[in-house]
């Protein structure tokens, strides 16, 4: 019974000095790429299919604390549903702050911030003689799950963008697979 006690013990304080070690390890600043599917939602719905996205990380956390930074370069594309060889494209930069829920190899998080995003489509040579190209700010939020493998770590995410257009919104669902370093 002593053995027992003593081995599971030892057990225990081996499985802390190794989660204490591998947060003392974290890297405080990652990097990372991204890409997936861009879903609109909302009235944009209407006028584009679903598309796809790319995109870069830069991101910022203290080991031991569960919020941290991350900015995100993104770039969405998505074909117009009744004009032919036009696509919305849509490039934005945002900051956000994840919160880490805790776990170990898996990690669930939230994350919201704030957004700078430029929509562009052009027209010309369609029916249609116009152009989009404006620049709005804008609010995302949304969750993942983290999976964090030895050196690097892989995330799973869905995030709901709300640009501020003029009249209505400009809402959007991008989901995201990524690799962080």
């Amino acid at each position: 019974m002593k053995r027992n006690v003593t081995a599971v013990a030892g057990l225990i304080l081996g499985m802390m000095a190794a989660s204490t070690a591998e947060a003392q390890m974290a890297r405080p600043v990652q990097f990372g790429l991204g890409a997936g599917i861009t879903v609109p939602t909302g009235d944009l719905a209407d006028l584009v299919d679903n598309g796809y996205h790319f995109q870069g990380m830069l991101g910022f956390k203290a080991p031991m604390f569960p919020v941290g930074l991350r900015l995100d370069v993104m770039y969405h594309t998505s074909d117009f549903t009744d004009v032919e060889d036009v696509s919305l494209n849509t490039l934005a930069g945002t900051l956000n702050a994840p919160f880490e829920l805790g776990g170990m190899m898996a990690s669930p998080y939230l994350t919201a911030g704030l957004g700078f995003y430029n929509l562009k489509a052009d027209f010309e040579g369609s029916d249609e003689d116009f152009d989009i190209d404006e620049s709005k700010m804008g609010l995302n939020g949304g969750a993942g799950i983290k999976f964090n493998l030895a050196g690097f770590g892989t995330f799973l995410e869905a995030r709901y963008h709300h640009i501020l257009t003029e009249d209505e919104a400009t809402t959007m669902i991008p989901i995201t697979f990524g690799i962080m370093f």
